[in-house]
């Protein structure tokens, strides 16, 4: 008798825990119908506990609710209206919901920010590089200064 292991038919599974404490398990035959429920079941406030592909034992990856390009989208408006009210020297405040705030200066070399040492090329790339490396929460006040 072998001991092989068989592919199950259905090899994707979520395990998904709701507010009051229920844990729910749920088969897929591919990973874009995971990420799909997993998605559609965080929103309705169940927290992912595992999102596995069972027949190479790997993760996967749950698309962020809130990404990069949503912060971009939420910080370069104040930017843009700077740049066309006028201002010459621009400082940008970003307070986030986790009582942090990070400051951009449009300097004459590029885009600097309070958490790096160096200068980027534009405000895009700036914003990027710190919510990818540093940065934790969403926007809740966006000034100029």
């Amino acid at each position: 008798m072998e001991n092989e292991f068989t592919k199950p038919e259905s090899p994707f599974l979520l395990l998904t825990e709701d507010a009051d404490g229920k844990v729910s398990y749920c088969w897929w035959d591919n990973e874009a119908g995971l990420q799909e429920d997993a998605v559609k079941r965080r929103k309705e406030g169940e927290q992912i506990i595992c999102a596995i592909e069972i027949s190479s034992s790997r993760d996967v990856e749950i698309p962020p609710e809130y990404g990069a390009a949503d912060f971009t989208k939420e910080v370069k408006p104040a930017y843009d209206d700077a740049k066309e009210r006028g201002f010459d020297s621009i400082i940008l405040a970003v307070d986030t919901d986790t009582e942090q705030t990070y400051y951009f200066y449009d300097m004459e070399d590029g885009i600097q920010c309070n958490e790096f040492d160096s200068c980027f090329d534009d405000l895009d790339s700036a914003v990027e590089a710190l919510f990818k490396e540093r940065t934790v929460g969403k926007p809740v006040d966006i000034r100029i200064e």
